[in-house]
């Protein structure tokens, strides 16, 4: 895993954009309901967070991958301490070009993004045990160790039902 150094840029536009990237589905389911209405999927700074919930498109946002490397960003972006959460899913790769994000073989890209979700599950994982997250742990690491635990559970799961039979 290459893990870039965390920039502290100014979000572009399209950044801001795809940062609420449901929130034209949720304009629109807006019209047609009337109870609140939460959105989620790629919020990450407070003003984006601000910016949908002043807009009206929706009620509460809800935060996913942010809590899996860093459980208490809630807070931190409430009080003004942090005004957005790290970026992880730019930093975590395999390696650098033909094995990045960016790579021109969209197998890798692809790769990337579901180690980047093996990652998160890995963080999740260690927060139910009562453990620390591990900002540090390699993407082919978070890889390999969710197969290996995917492939026990699967045996785990087909003998729980080949004893009920």
């Amino acid at each position: 895993m290459n893990l870039k150094k965390a920039k502290t840029i100014k979000p572009q536009r399209s950044t801001k954009v795809r940062e609420a990237y449901f929130l034209k589905y949720a304009e629109a389911i807006k019209e047609v309901i009337s109870i609140p209405l939460a959105v989620t999927g790629g919020f990450r700074s407070t003003e984006g967070m601000n910016n949908a919930l002043q807009s009206g498109a929706c009620d509460v946002i809800g935060l996913g991958r942010p809590l899996c490397s860093e459980p208490n960003i809630v807070n931190e972006l409430i009080s003004g301490e942090k005004k957005s959460a790290t970026l992880y899913e730019n930093m975590l790769e395999f390696g650098p070009w033909i094995f990045g994000l960016n790579s021109p073989i969209s197998l890798m890209r692809s790769n990337n993004k579901a180690a980047q979700v093996y990652w998160c599950y890995r963080q999740i994982l260690k927060i139910a045990d009562g453990n620390e997250v591990d900002t540090k742990l390699g993407l082919f690491k978070a890889f390999l160790d969710h197969f290996r635990d995917d492939s026990a559970n699967s045996k785990k799961y087909k003998a729980f039902w080949k004893d009920l039979d």
